[in-house]
């Protein structure tokens, strides 16, 4: 198997840092908490696909939000603002019972 290309890891590693800040910020306005926010590799037709995932806490309840960053369709700083944007707007608008992961103690949104 190959080394991944650089230019996906220079745009991972550019995604996480300003996603991190991004979500942190956006939760703090609704009193929400980011636990982890993870990047899993998943290979795709020959190249690999990259995906952030987001733990976070909020009104006592564990929810994850799992989005595709790579390939790239926008960049790294645009794609963290879409990405803690989006996951805001499905906190705030999706029921509480949603759907729970595994164990059913996070739920994903």
């Amino acid at each position: 198997m190959s080394d991944p290309p650089a230019d996906r890891d220079a745009y991972v590693d550019a995604f996480v840092r300003a996603a991190r800040q991004a979500v942190a910020g956006d939760l703090a306005d609704w009193t929400a908490t980011l636990e982890t926010l993870e990047v899993e590799y998943e290979p795709a037709a020959g190249a690999d696909s990259a995906y952030a995932t987001a733990t976070l806490r909020f009104r006592g309840r564990r929810y994850r939000y799992r989005r595709r960053i790579w390939p790239a369709d926008h960049p790294a700083l645009s794609k963290a603002g879409l990405y803690a944007t989006l996951l805001t707007e499905r906190l705030l608008t999706r029921s509480p019972s949603g759907e729970p992961d595994g164990d059913g103690s996070i739920i994903r949104i």
